[in-house]
């Protein structure tokens, strides 16, 4: 049995389990990223666009949540607004 280092479909789902996990919005973003990533190297093109679907209504839930919480013009949500996602 040799190892294949170039498994990119199961470092997706890696990657996905650790969001699933963890869900924390500092952690989750970044590995839904990732696994979408992975599978577009994977070639499972499809998967990739789900996984990216799936993180960007991530993002609008927690920006409707904070939104709501804290205000449209609170330094809290201004300070989020200037945050980079990389």
């Amino acid at each position: 049995m040799s190892l294949n280092w170039c498994d990119y479909a199961a470092s997706a789902l890696t990657d996905l389990d650790y969001a699933k996990a963890d869900p924390d919005i500092l952690f989750a973003p970044q590995a839904m990223l990732d696994a979408g990533r992975n599978y577009e190297r994977a070639n499972s093109l499809e998967d990739a666009a789900h996984t990216w679907e799936a993180l960007l209504i991530l993002i609008q839930a927690v920006t409707s949540f904070r939104r709501h919480f804290f205000g449209q013009g609170s330094p809290a949500t201004a300070k989020l607004s200037t945050t980079k996602l990389s």
